[in-house]
């Protein structure tokens, strides 16, 4: 354990250097992606099995948050669009495009039921109801069942007249 007097003289050396020492660190990182996975994976680890540790990260976060409610937001639209991209890029077989046609517009795309269950689906599970983000976060915590493909919203009316029976 580092003396009290050790603490003082590296909290006061960070806040003398911090701009340096921040910016040689995110360098370092940005060049070494693996370190950078394994420290964050570290650290992951050492908040859910220390639960003093893993307090202070949630109070930490708490107040974080509070402090910076633009950046927090930010950050929420920033790992909700990578959740969907995550998502539609796995069920369009590992591009981001839709499975029939090949359409790559994002916002146009769309995660179809395979066996056409869906309102089924959606009466049946409380935690998809609601669609997207819930959605998509359950998919992803499911391991990504098999069920399901990316589509764009025209092959999913195709699909739909195809099944009816209907063609206009």
């Amino acid at each position: 354990m580092k003396s009290d007097e050790k603490k003082e003289y590296d909290k006061t050396y960070f806040q003398e250097h911090k701009n340096e020492l921040v910016s040689r660190n995110k360098e370092y990182m940005q060049a070494h992606p693996e370190q950078r996975r394994k420290k964050v994976e570290r650290e992951l680890s050492r908040r859910r099995t220390i639960p003093e540790v893993a307090e202070k990260a949630r109070e930490s976060t708490k107040k974080w948050r509070k402090d910076n409610p633009d950046k927090q937001k930010e950050s929420l639209v920033r790992w909700k669009f990578s959740l969907r991209v995550q998502v539609l890029t796995h069920y369009g077989h590992g591009e981001l495009a839709c499975v029939m046609c090949n359409f790559s517009d994002m916002r146009a795309l769309s995660i179809d039921h395979i066996n056409n269950n869906g309102a089924e689906h959606r009466r049946n599970n409380a935690s998809v109801k609601a669609g997207g983000t819930n959605f998509y976060l359950w998919l992803k915590k499911q391991g990504y069942p098999e069920e399901y493909q990316t589509l764009c919203f025209n092959c999913q009316i195709i699909k739909r007249v195809t099944k009816q029976g209907s063609t206009g």
